[in-house]
């Protein structure tokens, strides 16, 4: 559980339980995707969603 929390927070709270798996079994603990996602749950630990960059359209008026 220490490992999730640590995770957690040194990926700025985006890891959900996919990438937490993966980022795991770098350090040689297998764990399935179902239970950290709820040992995650339990400790409260939701994800930030990042938002995509929408860009606006300027109209450019060129001065005379």
């Amino acid at each position: 559980m220490y490992f999730i929390k640590h995770i957690f927070e040194y990926s700025y709270q985006s890891y959900g339980a996919e990438r937490m798996k993966a980022e795991l079994e770098k350090y040689d603990h297998y764990v399935s995707k179902r239970k950290i996602a709820r040992l995650m749950r339990e400790l409260n630990l939701i994800v930030k969603r990042k938002h995509s960059l929408k860009l606006q359209q300027i109209a450019i008026i060129p001065i005379l």
